[in-house]
């Protein structure tokens, strides 16, 4: 005799099947969706290393005391060279400029005496650094995955000015040696219908944090990108 029970049975474990199989799929379709939304938002969980330039040996260190220190290549010039202690000799034998006060600005060489041909191009690096609390921020080597919300918070932070936002900016964990930076990149409008890269790094260490902002003309990207690569890459912390 055949058993009544089988066909229902049978039934029933089809139906666990295919809402197992349901349950499942909306998980990988929710990963992918995830993924989609990261990928578009240029989010990556591995942080992208930075090698560190041996052509900077010969580039001027720009340091606060018991803060960083980092090098700037003699294309550039500080805006207002108030923000820097006049140099000793000390100073020019280990190419140092002691850092006075921040923000501080650099752009292209030539600027602030008004060559012509400075005007021939752009680029800028601004930095500032924020004291906190001990222990408010991260220490330097650390880094903490970011959620979707977060990312597009931090788009939405992203301040061109009177200029227009090309594209979405990109954000991503870059390494630099043992220290961690977090890197949003982006492009907008420029003057006469140019273009502009802008890469923001921000860097944490326990009480305080330091934001480095790298823009420059898309166009001279082959006269200032491997440049600006060798800025952020020559960071310390003191």
């Amino acid at each position: 005799m055949k058993n009544k029970y089988a066909i229902p049975l049978a039934v029933l474990i089809i139906l666990i099947l295919g809402i197992l199989n349901s349950i499942v799929d909306m998980e990988i379709e929710e990963k992918k969706e995830e993924n989609r939304e990261r990928y578009l938002s240029g989010y990556y969980d591995e942080p992208i290393l930075m090698e560190q330039s041996i052509f900077t040996k010969d580039w001027d260190t720009y340091q606060v005391h018991a803060a960083f220190s980092i090098k700037i290549p003699p294309s550039m010039e500080v805006k207002d060279t108030n923000c820097i202690y006049t140099p000793n000799m000390y100073d020019y034998h280990w190419k140092r400029r002691r850092i006075k006060s921040l923000p501080i600005i650099f752009t292209q060489k030539g600027l602030a005496a008004r060559d012509t041909s400075a005007f021939n191009t752009y680029c800028r690096i601004i930095i500032d650094l924020e004291q906190g609390r001990k222990e408010e921020f991260m220490k330097a080597d650390e880094k903490e995955e970011l959620s979707i919300e977060d990312i597009r918070y931090i788009q939405e932070l992203v301040n061109v000015g009177d200029y227009k936002l090309l594209g979405k900016p990109e954000v991503c964990w870059v390494r630099i040696g043992y220290i961690y930076a977090l890197n949003i990149e982006y492009e907008r409008e420029g003057e006469e219908n140019y273009h502009t890269s802008v890469n923001t790094y921000l860097l944490f260490n326990d009480s305080q944090y330091i934001i480095i902002t790298l823009s420059y003309r898309r166009e001279d990207e082959c006269l200032w990108e491997k440049e600006m690569e060798a800025v952020i890459s020559s960071f310390k912390w003191e």
